[in-house]
Order: structure tokens, then sequence, then C-alpha cells
């Protein structure tokens, strides 16, 4: 996405609690805002949050971003590049929507969405149901 105006829409099949999507190669000339089923979502430390970068190669400066003034911004110069990805979760429940829109910047992506995928039944509750059925090892821990 680069300039003031493109945006990219995540569309839930269900209500989705805590809804994350990743982003990369934000620098300080990117800025971008967020909208939860419609309505304009301030981020900060409050309403959402951002996990540890991922950086592919060799990267200058911080490789993160950070919210400002409800917005989400890179803090690399955009002189120096970025080679980064970062997921931004919202502190938000019950959401169908959720659209980036790009405000500002000369390019940066938006990379994906992730989505909760509730566990309907256990290893351990079906073995109730049919002592014949094992799994070894077992896969969860």
């Amino acid at each position: 996405m680069a300039g003031a105006g493109p945006s990219a829409t995540i569309t839930y099949v269900a209500l989705e609690d805590y809804p994350s999507f990743r982003v990369w190669g934000m620098n300080d000339d990117d800025v971008a805002s967020v909208t939860v089923n419609g309505i304009p979502y301030p981020l900060n430390a409050g309403t959402a949050a951002y996990d540890a970068k991922v950086v592919w190669g060799l990267s200058p400066g911080p490789d993160r971003i950070i919210f400002s003034n409800g917005n989400f911004t890179g803090a690399n110069s955009n002189i120096a590049g970025n080679y980064s990805c970062q997921n931004i979760q919202l502190a938000a429940t019950g959401v169908s929507t959720v659209t980036i829109t790009s405000l500002n910047g000369a390019g940066w992506g938006f990379a994906g969405a992730s989505f909760n995928c509730p566990v309907l039944t256990s290893i351990a509750s079906e073995e109730k149901k049919h002592p014949q059925i094992r799994v070894t090892p077992t896969p969860f821990s």
C-alpha cells in the first residue's frame, strides 16, 4: 500500500474475538489506521498490541511498528529501509470486519490475517468415549 487511501478489509465468517493481522516493511513515513465493524478503532497500548518483529536478512534500524495518534507507523527511517513484519492484535470482541487503511507512505504491505480456531474436542475425551483409540506419541502438550 502506498499513499493515502488504499485499504484492505478482513471479513470474518463468524464473529472473531481478538483478531490479528500482519504488516511488513513499514518505515516512519508509512502510517495506517484501523476500523473495526466500520467504526474507527484508535490504536494504543490499551486497545491493541504488537508482537516481536520478524526480520528477513539484514534490516537496518529498529524494524518495528509503533502506535502514534491512534494509528500505526513504522519506526525505521524511510531512507534506511525495512525488511521486517509484525502482527498486530486488537483487544476487540465480536468483530465481523477489520479494515486497514493507508494514510501516508511510500509503500508497505498488509500480509494477512489470523483467526482463532476453537478446539471442539480433545484426545482425552475421545479416548473415554472410544477406548480403542490411542494416539502415540501424543501430539499435544
